[in-house]
């Protein structure tokens, strides 16, 4: 909101009431909404910002840029790019227009494709039995779920104490 306050002071010595008068103003509407890729070539397709819930016309409040920042990231992830990073979130006030602007600046990094996996600590198991268990075939795009369907899997056989997939 476009709003101004007016403090005022009343009474003397311990008893002072301070009163502020606010005026709320016009609200802040979300200009057209930006996602801006860093990385001049990539095979990252990004979603529509408003897809991510920041459309223009919008109230510009900070709570759906935040969400909108963290599906962003998420679904970067599950599209094969889990180096995504948000860079910068870009904010301009025009208080004539009463607008917000928002970009959200992303280095999508990398699509990973899953390779060979080996093993750390599994001495003693046969290969073929721990290879059965893998959910991918090399060349898969990268998603978080194909990690924790591998860990599930390799704690389920009761031989492990603890299972920990890293990329």
């Amino acid at each position: 909101f476009d709003a101004s306050v007016e403090p005022s002071f009343a009474g003397e010595g311990v008893s002072i009431v301070m009163t502020f008068h606010v005026v709320r103003g016009e609200r802040y509407r979300f200009g057209v909404p930006q996602l801006r890729l860093l990385t001049p070539k990539t095979e990252f397709i990004p979603p529509t910002m408003e897809s991510l819930g920041v459309k223009e016309g919008n109230p510009a409040e900070s709570d759906p840029i935040f969400a909108a920042a963290d599906q962003l990231l998420a679904y970067a992830h599950k599209m094969g790019f889990p180096e995504a990073k948000l860079v910068d979130r870009r904010y301009e006030l025009d208080r004539a227009a009463h607008r917000r602007d928002v970009a959200l600046d992303l280095l999508p990094g990398p699509l990973v494709r899953l390779g060979k996996v080996y093993f750390i600590g599994a001495e003693g198991v046969d290969q073929a039995f721990l290879d059965k268990h893998l959910s991918w075939r090399p060349g898969a795009v990268y998603h978080p779920k194909r990690l924790e369907r591998i860990q599930r899997a390799f704690m389920g056989t009761g031989l492990f104490a603890t299972v920990n997939v890293v990329l």
